[in-house]
């Protein structure tokens, strides 16, 4: 005869979770950054329209160069999936807290835009086109705002769309300044994008116009007079442009410096041509 012993319901239970907890416990937890770690990553992913798996690639590549990811470690591996969920969670983020309404301190805004290549689906295949994509800062401080989509990229139909957007966003009235790039679609006198602006406020905005446009100009008919037209971004007809290809590989040779004084540029130059210009400035001077 055998004698058997029937443990209670609930001992067994709390029997099979105290079992599972004591496993989970000897599992070392992994540290897989959240979306929330890749803001900067987000924001410049946006900036120079890298695709998702393309920047999850840099990312992890860098991270294995300086040792953060290892053939025995894989924790902060990085896939397409993370940085996907951190394009969107930043862009919400900052869609979030970019609502003008109430906002007393605006009272500039600027816009500039450009042509992205955009993803669409119809009729259940994949279809890219070109956008033309205008994005709205407030000043002072920068502050970004948001962005419309254009079909098309003529100064009327930038000018409505622009107009319709901020009188959502804001109280136009508290607008006096308006920024942009120095291109006849933004500043033509009849027919720019600020001036239609200007008829549709019923009043005159202080013009803040960006003048690095403006100021290559004359170089770049200097440069045409003496060595001819280019025929396109990097190719040259004339002798001087052909030498550019290699030149940082030549001797430096005997020159006379100019004696002038440079001016004072304490801030930090974000664009590169700027940093190299000035850097060729010195050289000459010194």
């Amino acid at each position: 005869m055998s004698l058997h012993i029937h443990e209670p319901e609930q001992k067994r239970r709390k029997t099979k979770i105290l079992s599972v907890i004591n496993v989970t416990s000897i599992v070392p937890a992994i540290n897989v950054p959240g979306p929330s770690k890749f803001p900067v990553v987000a924001m410049t992913l946006d900036r120079y329209g890298i695709l998702d798996r393309a920047c999850a690639a840099i990312v992890s590549a860098t991270l294995q160069d300086i040792g953060l990811v290892t053939e025995s470690d894989t924790s902060s591996f990085i896939d397409r999936s993370k940085i996907r969920r951190a394009h969107a969670q930043t862009r919400s983020s900052w869609a979030a807290v970019n609502v003008l309404d109430g906002d007393d301190s605006l009272v500039c805004i600027s816009f500039d835009g450009r042509k992205d290549k955009t993803m669409l689906y119809e009729d259940n295949r994949r279809k890219t086109v070109v956008e033309e994509h205008i994005i709205l800062v407030k000043e002072p401080n920068s502050q970004y705002i948001g962005h419309i989509t254009l079909a098309t990229a003529d100064a009327l139909t930038i000018s409505k769309k622009l107009y319709l957007y901020l009188a959502l966003k804001c109280d136009l009235k508290r607008i006096i300044a308006i920024g942009c790039e120095g291109t006849a679609v933004d500043t033509d006198n009849n027919a720019g994008i600020i001036c239609l602006l200007e008829k549709k406020f019923h009043r005159p905005l202080q013009w803040l116009v960006c003048l690095l446009h403006t100021n290559e100009l004359p170089v770049r008919h200097l440069f045409e007079h003496l060595d001819g037209k280019t025929t396109g971004p990097r190719s040259f007809t004339g002798v001087i442009g052909k030498a550019l290809k290699g030149c940082e590989n030549l001797s430096v040779v005997q020159f006379t410096p100019i004696a002038c004084k440079l001016p004072d540029i304490s801030v930090q130059i974000s664009f590169t041509c700027m940093k190299y210009v000035t850097q060729l400035a010195e050289d000459n001077v010194t």
